[in-house]
Formats: structure tokens, sequence, C-alpha cells
């Protein structure tokens, strides 16, 4: 009951001083703009909302006046303002008046410039406490103070707000273009434009922490960069950060991309230098068969490369074990003398399975076969050779089956069968012409003289040497009997 009361009376002591505050002096509600508490905010032309802001949660009652002093709205009810001690009162709050001063009941238009809008504050109890007075702005002071609501503060030489959206700069573009002061306009579009490119940096500087950051564990940049980092992930970071005008952000996203990119430099010389020392070992740690010094010498590169000290020692352990095992593949025993060449034993040949050895037609000297014929050349030469009485029966030359079977069962033995001999060669060693005495018969002898070096014609020339003397001494016994 209390509230009302102290409403109604703030309400008589706004109607009371309307008449004659505002009567005759149009100026005077401007010597009593308030600036500190209760704020009132700006109105401009068009706007139907009032709003402002108390130091502390309370009420407020307010008057609209014309441009002359008088009294045209009223509102019959205090206004809350919520915990913060904001308020906003709507043009429909207001009780129309007549400029007589009299109720009309009816509903006030849109503010226009020049009208002045009264506030006075209650506190919780609904005392009075202060009150203030603004006059009604033009609506392109109403566009600008939209447009300058872009920046901190509602100050173009600010920066833009941190909450600011592109939807915020559309609509500040849209008021822009629709003031109608040319000077102003002109301006208004600009703050406009600076908004716009400011907002257009900061998503590109907010864009190129977030690729930056996500090099890193938990995309922080103090931690370490991630596993599975690649050299791409760092070139797009770097190019995004490039882009950036210059500013401290420029700078801190910088370093950090140096900060990434010399980890993952380290990081890919430590996997190159265990690929290379890993591929000098079998599976049971042993050196590779085909270890050369060379590929220890190229992974002991790699090694050197590493920053990391527990690692590089780890890897240095490696190849140290590497080249131990080298050096101790290379120790040679101590050498013998040089034994005497071995000559090896002959292997006899076999008439069955060991062929005949054929002379072919690069031979100088071909090979005379032994004609298998009822006697042997040697009988048939005695036989043309001896002379034989016209009374005395010709004596026959008997049949030596026996010598001629042996004779040629080791005809192959005067050819060596050797793959060292490349050419046989066949000479005359004993051949008599037929003499002034015709009862001494010569035989025709054909030998054949292995080549020199052949293991295997030694032991083979002298047994058919000595089957051929055999035949020819046999052959004399049988022409004697």
């Amino acid at each position: 009951m209390k509230k009302i009361i102290n409403a109604t009376l703030a309400t008589m002591l706004l109607l009371g001083t309307s008449s004659f505050a505002f009567a005759d002096q149009t100026f005077a509600a401007e010597s009593m703009t308030q600036t500190v508490a209760p704020l009132l905010n700006t109105s401009y032309e068009g706007d139907v909302t009032i709003t402002g802001h108390l130091p502390a949660k309370g009420a407020v009652t307010s008057r609209i006046f014309t441009t002359d002093g008088w009294m045209i709205g009223l509102t019959q009810t205090p206004i809350q303002t919520d915990e913060n001690g904001d308020y906003s009162i709507s043009i429909t709050d207001y009780t129309k008046y007549v400029q007589a001063g009299y109720p009309d009941y009816g509903t006030l238009s849109p503010l226009t410039q020049g009208m002045y809008i009264e506030v006075v504050s209650l506190n919780e109890n609904g005392d009075y406490v202060d009150r203030s007075m603004l006059n009604v702005q033009s609506a392109d002071a109403g566009k600008e103070a939209a447009v300058n609501k872009l920046f901190i503060d509602n100050n173009p030489t600010n920066t833009i707000r941190d909450t600011l959206v592109q939807a915020d700069i559309d609509q500040a573009e849209n008021i822009a273009n629709s003031v109608t002061d040319a000077t102003l306009k002109t301006a208004l579009q600009d703050r406009v434009a600076s908004a716009n490119q400011q907002l257009q940096d900061r998503l590109l500087e907010q864009a190129a922490t977030a690729t930056t950051h996500a090099l890193f564990i938990d995309a922080n940049p103090i931690n370490d960069i991630t596993e599975d980092l690649t050299q791409e992930a760092i070139d797009a970071a770097s190019n995004q950060v490039s882009a950036l005008k210059e500013s401290p952000t420029k700078n801190t996203l910088q370093a950090n991309i140096d900060k990434a990119q010399q980890q993952l430099t380290e990081k890919l010389a430590e996997q190159e230098a265990a690929i290379a020392v890993a591929s000098l070992f079998t599976e049971s740690h042993e050196i590779v068969a085909d270890l050369t010094q060379d590929r220890i010498d190229q992974a002991q590169l790699k090694v050197n490369a590493v920053t990391n000290p527990e690692k590089k020692a780890q890897l240095q352990e490696q190849i140290n074990d590497a080249q131990q095992q080298l050096d101790n593949s290379k120790i040679k025993e101590p050498e013998s003398p040089t034994p005497d060449p071995i000559v090896e034993p002959t292997i006899p040949t076999d008439e069955k399975t060991d062929p005949i050895s054929v002379p072919t037609e690069e031979t100088t000297d071909p090979v005379t076969p032994i004609k298998d014929e009822p006697a042997t050349p040697t009988e048939q030469t005695a036989e043309e050779n001896t002379p034989v009485a016209q009374d005395t029966p010709p004596i026959k030359t008997p049949s030596t089956p026996n010598v001629q079977q042996a004779i040629q069962k080791n005809t192959h033995l005067m050819t060596p069968n050797t793959a060292y001999q490349s050419q046989p060669t066949t000479i005359q060693t004993e051949q008599t012409q037929t003499a002034a005495t015709p009862s001494e018969p010569t035989a025709s002898i054909e030998k054949t003289l292995p080549k020199t070096g052949d293991q295997n014609t030694v032991p083979t020339t002298l047994f058919g040497t000595l089957l051929i003397g055999l035949a020819a001494l046999w052959s004399r016994k049988s022409l004697k009997k």
C-alpha cells in the first residue's frame, strides 16, 4: 500500500511541474538532462521503446513532452526494472494526454525529433530517488548510433565488439545506406566497411589459430605435436598465418608453427635413423649377410642428425653392435702352405658305357679306323711280301680271332676319351717300304698320340702299344709255323 501511495505522489509531482516547467520554456528540459543515474538511453525519431538503466533494482515512471513543453504521455503505474536495474518502456505503456492536460486515453505515436522524455527513478520501496530528461534525436542520429554499436563502448574509434557477427554488419550496412544526410551517410558507410574488415581479419585469425593449435596435443601449443602430424598440416597452418596482418597474435602463431616444425623435423630424423639402423640386422639381431661398411656409414650419418639424447644413444649402441659384428666377420685365419697339386686317378673306361671318340671334320689328321677284316693288316702285308714257290703250295696265314678281338676291343684306348684333348693327332711311327729282300715283311703301325696335358694318356698309350706288340709277335709266330 505504501508503494502505491509513493508512486501516486511521484506522479502528482510530475503533473504539478509539467505546466510551469515546460509551458513557455522549451529548452529548460535540456538543462535538466541527467548524465549519471538513472541512466536514460537516447531515443531517436521513430522509436517506440524507451530504455535505461538504474544503479540498482527499482522502478521508474515516465512522461513525454512536446517540443514546446506540453505533456502528451504518462505512465500511470511504475515500470519495474530487472535484477540488474535495466528497464524498457513501450510507447503503449503511456496514457495519452491532450495538450490541454486532459487524458485522451489513446495511443501515442512513435517519437519524433525534439520531444522530451522524462524518467523518475524509485527505489524498491517506491521512494523518489532521482530524475532525468533527454530530448529525442533525429532519425539519422539514431542510425549513427546503431552503426556505432558495432564497436566497443559504441565508439567507432575502438575495435569491433568481441561478440560481433556478420549479421550485425549486414544490419548496420542497411541502416547506413538509409541515412538522408549525404555526409553522415558516407561516414557511416566507412565505419561499416571498417567493422567488416576487422571482422574478416578476426575470422581469418580465428581460423589460423584453430589450425595452428590443432598441430599440438589437446589443441594446446604448450604440449608436443600430435603423433600423426604431417608436413602438409604444418604447411597449411603456415599459409594461414602468413595471410594474417601483422599483429601480436600473428607473431605468437608463427612461433607455434616454428615449434611444430622443429619437433616434426626431429621426429622424422629419428624415424629415418631407426629404419636405417634396423635394416642392418635380421630378426635375430645378427647383421644381414650383405652388410657393407658403406651402409653402416650411411646409418651413422642419420643417427648423428638425431637431437634427442636418449634416442640417439640407443641408436648409436646398435650402430656400434653392427660395426663390431662386421669387423669380426672380416678376421681371417692364418694361411697354410700351398699343397702340391693332386693328380686325380684315372677312371677306367668301359666299352659298354663310354662311346668311342669320333674325330670331327676340323681335325687336321683324322684317325684311321681299324676295319673288321678276316685278317689283321699285319698278316695281310706279310702274305703279300712273302715269295711263294710254284711247286710249293701257298702257306696260309692262320686266323687269329683272339688277337683281332683283343685289338678291336682296345682300339678305343688308343684314342683317349678325355674332355681336355682338343684334337687327336695321328702319326705314322713305323712304315717299311718293300725292299729287295722280300723275306722281311714290315708292318705299318699307326699310333694316336695324346695331346700334352691329358692325365689319362700315359697308361692308355702304353697299354695300347703293348697290345699292338703282342699282336705283331703273334703274327710272326704264326708265319713261322
